[in-house]
């Protein structure tokens, strides 16, 4: 079905205004495992809300409660961008078909790019421990 903002957004009266928010499947609690032993555990609340917490690896213990920018790239595909309270920059782009994560994480002068695998822990709207 197409909508109105669909519509308003192909016509390009909101390409710039109207940000593209994800979709329900990138909603619920993931972990994303990532090349070389760390582990985060990520909390999708709604389309601008994140919780993180790394769960192995040398960051183990740390959190972070985030607000995102996000876009929906294509199906099951999501760019996901944020800043962090210590400046650190996050970029992912999240395929929830091929349940894989890309990332690109910036502090300072120094990046890292970091891929892994994607495992869905909670769906959304599921109670804790379903």
């Amino acid at each position: 079905m197409l909508t109105i903002f669909k519509w308003l957004a192909m016509a390009g009266v909101f390409a710039l205004a109207l940000p593209a928010l994800a979709a329900e499947p990138y909603f619920g609690t993931f972990l994303f495992k990532y090349a070389g032993g760390t582990t985060y555990r990520v909390t999708v609340k709604d389309g601008t809300h994140l919780h993180w917490e790394c769960v192995e690896g040398a960051a183990k213990g740390s959190s972070g409660d985030e607000t995102v920018t996000r876009f929906k790239v294509a199906e099951n595909i999501y760019f996901v961008t944020w800043v962090e309270k210590t400046g650190i920059v996050v970029s992912e782009v999240v395929d929830l078909g091929s349940m894989k994560v890309y990332a690109t994480i910036v502090e300072g002068r120094e990046r890292y790019v970091l891929e892994g695998d994607i495992v869905r822990v909670q769906p959304p709207g599921a109670a804790p421990g379903t």
